[in-house]
């Protein structure tokens, strides 16, 4: 099972640079602070630092209470919240800390750091992003603070598939401030392509843990940027939600369509391994919203099912991605089933051997990345109810149209699925519109290169 180790990992990185001299014990960036609150503060500190983090709680939010702009109180008080797990208090007590800072116009860029990794924690990468960007664009003196923000950013790059990024600030911190941190995971990317795919045994794709996630969080950035407020969805002209980082279709009841349903496939594989589900979901297995406009009402009111709805798919992404690498490794022998002549059959094997495998033998990672993607985006073409006009346009007809004398197999593999899209265009019912989406589908496409 995919569980996100290189969450973890990272994770304990974090910790290391996030926690390591960023609490304040004297009122260092600020004046007006009394001798009983300094001491205070100081006793905070040394409870957090023992791990008595209630006891801390409760000196630093009597702290804040007495004084609104304590800014060296809350930003402790966000660091210990942060400890306890507790990133959503943590994140409201940093950005307190933060808009107190720029009033008072305090030189310190360590609150940039910790609350960028708290962002990070709850996946709010884009967010995590700014406001690390912001840290090093104030261009402060402090040298472990920067080392902290550039091995930090760079890790979050590393993690949403932005390699190139990634190692420019990895090699800032590393070059610059000597991280080691960053140079361990500078290593990593060095050796992330021979060491993609695990092992091809029986023409099943086995990932390791932390190739899935990188995998994974590349399906996530494609289909809707990584963005979190993007994992429930519902687009303009369809009659289903699309949840998680796949993007999973999910009918509403009396609802159907020519695509096929795969959130609840997902919802029972999450019960299989033991992830525990709001409890509406054990009663309800269709989506509880029937349109777009309803769906729409309850997320700006902030329903109750639709929060906890959110809370799971975005506490299940290494799941998710085990469901998707699942999906893929069914898909071979789901779509040979479904061929009758042999010669057709060793086309389908033929193919998506030579897009999984390099031509010296070993794996392709794009390769993968693209199968398990396109399954994912359009799936295996195999359901007779996704056809137009008795044609389909899923992993199959990809692979099938393919031609098989190429020398480039990924290369092919994107200019048949484009051919495979335009098709569906053309025979599209014309109430649907459906070359609207031609341009995003191509660009998707286009990350299967790199």
């Amino acid at each position: 099972m995919i569980v996100s180790s290189i969450q973890y990992c990272i994770y304990t990185i974090f910790v290391l640079l996030v926690f390591i001299n960023t609490a304040f014990s004297a009122d260092k960036y600020q004046t007006d602070i009394s001798k009983i609150e300094s001491q205070k503060l100081s006793d905070a500190t040394k409870l957090r630092r023992i791990g008595q983090l209630d006891e801390a709680n409760s000196i630093l939010t009597d702290l804040v209470a007495n004084n609104s702009s304590y800014y060296q109180a809350y930003y402790n008080l966000g660091l210990t919240y942060a400890k306890k797990k507790k990133y959503i208090e943590s994140e409201k007590y940093l950005k307190r800390a933060s808009v107190i800072r720029e009033k008072l116009k305090i030189n310190d860029n360590r609150i940039y750091n910790a609350l960028g990794w708290v962002l990070f924690s709850q996946y709010k990468y884009e967010e995590a992003e700014s406001v690390y960007l912001k840290g090093l664009d104030e261009k402060y003196n402090n040298n472990a603070a920067n080392k902290r923000i550039y091995t930090n950013l760079g890790t979050l790059y590393y993690v949403t598939g932005d390699l190139p990024n990634a190692t420019i600030y990895l090699s800032t911190s590393a070059n610059k401030y000597g991280s080691k941190e960053a140079m361990n995971l500078l290593d990593q990317i060095s050796t992330l392509e021979e060491n993609q795919i695990q092992k091809v045994v029986s023409r099943k794709i086995k990932l390791s843990i932390s190739e899935g996630e990188y995998i994974g969080q590349k399906v996530w950035l494609n289909e809707s940027g990584g963005k979190q407020d993007s994992l429930i969805s519902w687009n303009a002209g369809e009659n289903h939600a699309s949840v998680g980082i796949g993007h999973f279709i999910w009918y509403p009841k009396n609802q159907e369509g020519p695509f096929q349903e795969s959130f609840p496939e997902l919802l029972k594989f999450l019960l299989n391994n033991d992830v525990k589900l709001p409890q509406w979901l054990h009663v309800e297995k269709t989506c509880p919203w029937d349109s777009r406009s309803i769906m729409l009402r309850v997320k700006q009111d902030k329903d109750e099912k639709y929060l906890q709805l959110e809370l799971l798919l975005r506490e299940t992404i290494p799941f998710q991605v085990e469901f998707m690498i699942q999906r893929l490794n069914g898909a071979l022998p789901l779509m040979l089933d479904t061929v009758n002549a042999q010669s057709e059959r060793d086309n389908i094997s033929k193919q998506f051997y030579k897009v999984s495998h390099r031509s010296d033998g070993a794996i392709s990672s794009d390769g993968v990345y693209a199968l398990l993607d396109y399954v994912n985006f359009k799936g295996e073409g195999t359901n007779k109810k996704e056809r137009y006009k008795d044609q389909g346009w899923g992993l199959l007809q990809v692979l099938n149209g393919m031609d098989t004398h190429t020398d480039e197999p990924l290369v092919e593999f994107i200019e048949s699925a484009k051919r495979t899209l335009e098709r569906r265009i053309k025979n599209s019912p014309p109430d649907r519109n459906e070359g609207k989406w031609r341009n995003g589908w191509f660009k998707r496409l286009s990350t299967y290169q790199s």
